[in-house]
């Protein structure tokens, strides 16, 4: 399927907000901008900073420090070893002097692809992931379930030697307030 948007790669672009506007209007505001390259996929991305590093002329290592990476981190993430992600891509920009901006591709027909797209049906003008949900307290049947469910859930995911710790620790405590006595019980590791 044929990729809808590609990436442009830019530096000294003075105001996006006013170059989004001047493309609208038909201007060419974006081509103001020196252009690294474009990306329609992940590893055309990484050729684009693996040449913007190779045209500044400086060490990977000189970008983790900057960027305040491990060392060699920025080596991961060019040869693929690592992903590019939420955490990396902000220092990897600044260190390039770049910053992304999102334009409509134009080599796509944008006409087909549309008919093919469902709108969506929304209650509102929010989104339903930017709602905020209060949760209900819990009480009656409900509450006595869920909980039953949730000690359940303990069980399986601790380990039987901190299973044993807990109900020693419960044992003594049980012991000590009294409630161990009335059985005629001894206490764990107790006379």
């Amino acid at each position: 399927m044929p990729k809808l948007w590609h990436f442009i790669w830019l530096t000294n672009l003075p105001d996006v907000s006013k170059a989004a506007r001047m493309q609208r209007e038909g201007g060419e505001a974006i081509a103001t901008a020196e252009v690294f390259g474009e990306a329609r996929n992940y590893d055309e991305l990484l050729r684009i900073f693996r040449r913007r590093i190779a045209a500044l002329g400086v060490t990977l290592v000189s970008c983790d420090d900057v960027a305040g990476n491990p060392t060699r981190y920025t080596q991961k993430l060019l040869s693929g070893v690592r992903g590019v992600g939420r955490r990396s891509l902000g220092p990897l920009l600044t260190v390039l002097g770049a910053k992304i901006v999102v334009v409509r591709d134009e080599r796509v027909d944008f006409a087909r692809i549309w008919a093919r797209l469902i709108p969506r049906k929304t209650a509102g003008d929010k989104l339903l992931a930017n709602i905020k949900h209060v949760r209900r307290p819990l009480s009656g049947q409900s509450a006595s379930d869920y909980f039953k469910l949730l000690r359940a859930r303990q069980l399986v995911l601790q380990r039987p030697r901190k299973r044993r710790l807990i109900a020693r620790i419960a044992a003594r405590a049980r012991w000590r307030n009294g409630t161990g006595r009335q059985h005629g019980a001894t206490p764990e590791g107790g006379p």
